[in-house]
């Protein structure tokens, strides 16, 4: 019988890759540990932090759409669309949804759920590690980084009592990833999937799976312009609006976004298979973005602002030009059912996850 990876996500992890959204890693993940295909580790205190985070990202702030609505001013659709709006969360408890999902991802098969009373004789072992300033805990030794240490030190005790060999471990926490343990191994979650479902997961007409998955490569590859063309618009678009620079330009207005040229290059470096199965093929490609953004700035020092009317008599704005320099996560799927009927690959755009190039346009933080 083969052996069954035992891995444990981090909350890091957990909140990168998007909680459980369909097309992310970490429900990936959780369906093959349903497959019966891995198991999850999941410690209570890192089951406590994803539930506060979860809750937190899926939170709808009501408060906050509506004032930003209210920026337009009077406007009949508006207000009656608050007005529906503030009925529906008359009756409707959208945390007791949250809160259900959650609870069937957790509680799915595949997942053990590790109580407090594994943590009771970790005590020592944690503190030894805190005041010898060993990973996870950092040359400062903040306060933070217990609950990793205790995390970590409860992962290697079980490990340990159920002579398991080894625990995968997925974290973007630079101090756990410098962890040095005997049981304990850090992997990138993407290279760990992928390799998963290409080389260890057994199943029938690989050489079939392989090809299609040439298939998607060389599509992604030779790239036709229209679906190339529908990646560039969306990145456009979200280019085009002005909150994306917000923080890079902290406590100044950006007035609007008035040119973007943008270059993508649809390389298939690192591809990554996150799911396959008889039907279909999906897969994160990492297409490179370069050009620039010009955007307009508001300049209060050199505006003339009326106190007695309380409104702007004249508004100066500055030009500013954003060099980027990035990439985007995209998923794909291929539809293998196209390919048995002897068509073309049909390959649709799944998502496309901006952060990498947020964070390069957060980069560069910008004061007056």
């Amino acid at each position: 019988m083969d052996i069954i990876d035992t891995i444990f996500i981090d909350t890091s992890v957990f909140i990168s890759e998007g909680y459980f959204k369909s097309t992310g890693r970490v429900s990936k993940l959780f369906d093959l540990a349903k497959q019966g295909y891995i198991r999850i580790l999941l410690p209570v205190i890192t089951e406590k932090e994803w539930l506060k985070h979860f809750q937190t990202e899926t939170k709808l702030v009501f408060p906050d759409l509506g004032r930003k609505l209210s920026l337009i001013g009077p406007n009949k659709r508006v207000d009656q669309f608050l007005e529906q709006y503030s009925e529906l969360k008359l009756y409707i408890d959208f945390d007791d949804e949250v809160r259900k999902s959650f609870d069937k991802y957790v509680n799915g098969p595949g997942v053990i759920r590790i109580d407090y009373s594994y943590f009771e004789d970790r005590l020592s072992v944690v503190f030894q590690k805190y005041f010898k300033q060993e990973k996870p805990f950092g040359s400062n030794g903040k306060s933070k980084e217990f609950p990793d240490a205790f995390v970590l030190a409860v992962l290697e005790k079980y490990a340990h009592e159920n002579d398991i060999e080894s625990i995968t471990v997925f974290s973007n926490d630079n101090d756990m990833r410098g962890y040095h343990s005997d049981v304990i191994k850090i992997e990138n979650i993407g290279t760990y999937l992928d390799d998963l479902l290409q080389s260890k997961i057994p199943i029938a007409h690989k050489e079939d799976q392989a090809n299609d998955v040439n298939k998607l490569m060389n599509f992604i590859a030779d790239c036709p312009l229209l679906f190339k063309q529908s990646v560039l618009d969306r990145i456009e678009s979200y280019l085009y609006d002005p909150d994306r620079y917000s923080r890079r330009f902290a406590y100044i207005d950006v007035e609007e976004v008035y040119e973007c040229d943008i270059q993508l290059e649809m390389t298939t470096d690192d591809m990554e298979v996150i799911s396959i199965n008889d039907n279909e093929i999906e897969a994160c490609f990492f297409p490179k973005i370069t050009g620039s953004v010009s955007i307009s700035l508001f300049d209060e020092e050199d505006s003339l602002w009326d106190p007695e009317n309380r409104e702007w008599v004249y508004q100066s704005y500055n030009d500013q030009n954003i060099e980027i320099s990035s990439f985007i996560v995209m998923t794909t799927k291929l539809d293998r059912r196209e390919l048995d009927m002897g068509q073309g690959p049909g390959v649709e755009l799944l998502d496309i996850d901006f952060s990498p190039l947020q964070n390069s346009l957060d980069d560069d933080i910008f004061y007056v």
